[in-house]
């Protein structure tokens, strides 16, 4: 790794099976925090970092039924 001396890049991908895994989780859960490991990198495709997204999921399922709660004060 190298520090960035210009713009950088990243990309974002989900493979088949983390899309099988949002869908599993959620359909039990409701929600899930999905990690995923990106490199962002230069124009020269050298890495300058790895990072760590943790993404909020929620199926449209649940959200109606957390509306319908009463609000705590």
């Amino acid at each position: 790794m190298a520090p960035g001396k210009a713009t950088v890049y990243c990309e974002f991908r989900l493979s088949d099976e983390d899309i099988d895994q949002i869908k599993q989780q959620t359909a039990v859960n409701g929600k899930i925090y999905f990690q995923k490991e990106i490199e962002i990198y230069d124009q020269n495709k050298q890495t300058i970092a790895r990072v760590l997204r943790i993404i909020y999921i929620k199926d449209k399922k649940f959200i109606a039924a957390d509306n319908e709660k009463p609000v705590k004060n």
